[in-house]
């Protein structure tokens, strides 16, 4: 997956509900844009061939900016607002606003855009399983929530339960749209050939199908960085310390990864596998977690060979 090219001009883009703000790199001036496809196509219309658009993914507001964007041919950027909260610590800016956020972003683009990845527009099939990928897991959310802050209150215990009995119903019926959805994508036959896979279900299929086939993953690691399932050195001189998994990425991949290596670590394939890591000292979480990296390259190899799963897909996958 390629890189953005050289940019002729930087702009930040705070993304809200009803309008825009925008803040060109290098300049002072910020503006406010109507969020809406009238006011958004006349503004890109003025911008500069090959300029960089960068923004954050806010709920489903940045769409239309970096799809009209994308089709005018202009380079887009749509950052997680993890990596730019972050940046905002370390450069030291103090609160949050709109003007501010722009700023940064501009900033951000205009340092880093040597690092950054195009956004590109997904398919009509990816698109509608994102979105029922990402409602699925703002039920899951709810119901432990629900669970967590209610079921010890004695009052509540049993319309708690009623609830969440409701919204597992809930998450049910969006488990059969999501598996329906990837059986009428594009990508059907990865969905297919994902479920090869031991441990690997309709629903873990279809979440991985949905990222493999998002972006153009060129490499292995870069897939497994996608999933925020790799290690982070904590390394200092001589000392090594624990390595600990990055969790960027969608927190639902990475969750479905992790029950599917919980199936695949009772079965007869994988369970060896599963010994040998703690044989080696691993907790249980830890060992489970490699089984899920190693889930995750072989989706990789799945989707680049349109092979279905063999068991010396174990061997290649590596210690990860």
């Amino acid at each position: 997956m390629s890189c953005v090219s050289e940019p002729s001009a930087v702009y930040g883009v705070d993304i809200g509900k009803a309008e825009i703000t925008v803040c060109r790199d290098g300049h002072e001036a910020v503006q406010a844009k109507a969020n809406q496809m009238r006011a958004l196509s006349c503004w890109l219309r003025e911008l500069p061939a090959g300029a960089l658009l960068v923004m954050e993914a806010t709920n489903t507001y940045h769409e239309l900016l970096a799809t009209l964007a994308a089709a005018q041919g202009l380079q887009v950027v749509v950052l997680d607002p993890r990596r730019s909260w972050h940046y905002a610590r370390a450069i030291g800016q103090r609160g949050k606003a709109d003007r501010p956020d722009a700023r940064l972003l501009a900033r951000y683009g205009a340092h880093e855009w040597r690092k950054l990845r195009p956004w590109r527009p997904p398919t009509e099939g990816n698109a509608r399983l994102a979105k029922l990928l990402a409602r699925r897991a703002k039920l899951m959310r709810a119901k432990v929530a629900l669970g967590q802050s209610l079921s010890t209150v004695a009052e509540l215990r049993a319309l708690c339960a009623q609830t969440q009995r409701a919204l597992q119903r809930m998450i049910e019926r969006l488990d059969l749209l999501i598996v329906k959805a990837a059986q009428a994508a594009e990508f059907a036959p990865l969905h297919r050939l994902l479920q090869s896979i031991v441990g690997v279900g309709p629903l873990v299929a279809a979440q991985l199908a949905q990222a493999l086939t998002r972006m153009p993953w060129e490499r292995c690691e870069s897939f497994i960085a996608h999933t925020g399932l790799d290690p982070r050195p904590q390394d200092s001189g001589k000392h090594r310390g624990r390595r600990r998994i990055t969790k960027h990425g969608p927190p639902m991949l990475r969750h479905l990864l992790y029950l599917a290596a919980m199936s695949a670590s009772k079965t007869t394939l994988w369970k060896p596998v599963y010994k040998a890591l703690r044989d080696r000292g691993l907790e249980s979480t830890e060992a489970l977690v490699v089984l899920a990296r190693r889930i995750a390259r072989i989706a990789f190899a799945i989707s680049r060979s349109g092979q279905p799963f063999d068991p010396k897909f174990l061997k290649q996958a590596g210690a990860a």
